[in-house]
């Protein structure tokens, strides 16, 4: 199809969808050129918790190697833990439990240290605060793990729906998101490190994810 102007009551067209946004709807295009540019850009921002704020294979080789004694051989399922922070790298940081039998460490990301733009005080060597386990982070071949765990007080306080069930029909959850896209959904996560995807339009309120 031609100019704009030929566009008229009736008639036919064919158009790529540009974006679509939940508040204004669908943007279409007929160029299919800026259509597949602008699908590529978007999925150049595509993220997810687990790639921007947990340690890379080489980040976790090193701090296994220098937290050898302090690592957990078990899956310690939602548990809240008294924790400091020992290290601070870019995105997380590295605890250590206090008050506990055997001092383990566990790495919080820094999406999830805390919650309503609250700055703690992390840098504050005698600081403490609870911090909930909500997965493993553990390499294939080792018997090892380091907890990841979250900070966030809302999460903490309704740990008993972070549990996933798909039996129990009607029964509210608590997820975190680990990724959006545009084009798949928002992916949340659940304890354990079980992941759904959701469509967009079943979100309604921001305040319906933690």
């Amino acid at each position: 199809m031609g100019s704009n102007a030929e566009i008229k009551p009736g008639c036919s067209i064919k158009a790529y969808c540009l974006f679509v946004k939940k508040s204004s709807g669908i943007a279409l295009t007929l160029s299919k050129k800026k259509a597949k540019k602008n699908a590529i850009e978007e999925e150049g921002d595509f993220e997810s918790l687990t790639d921007k704020f947990l340690p890379n294979d080489e980040e976790m080789a090193e701090l296994k190697e220098t937290y050898a004694n302090l690592l957990v051989k078990k899956n310690k399922g939602s548990e809240v833990a008294t924790y400091r922070v020992c290290e601070s790298r870019a995105n997380y940081h590295v605890l250590k439990t206090v008050n506990s039998k055997k001092a383990t460490i566990a790495l919080l990301p820094k999406c999830l240290a805390t919650s309503f733009g609250i700055a703690l005080p992390f840098d504050l060597k005698e600081f403490s605060f609870e911090a909930l386990t909500i997965a493993m982070k553990q390499e294939n071949d080792s018997d090892s793990a380091i907890p990841i765990v979250c900070a966030k007080p809302e999460l903490i306080a309704l740990k008993e729906e972070f549990t996933f069930s798909a039996d129990t029909v009607g029964t509210s959850f608590i997820g975190l998101v680990e990724s959006v896209s545009a084009k798949t959904g928002v992916t949340l996560r659940f304890s354990n490190g079980v992941t759904k995807l959701v469509a967009m339009r079943d979100i309604v309120l921001a305040e319906k994810v933690v």
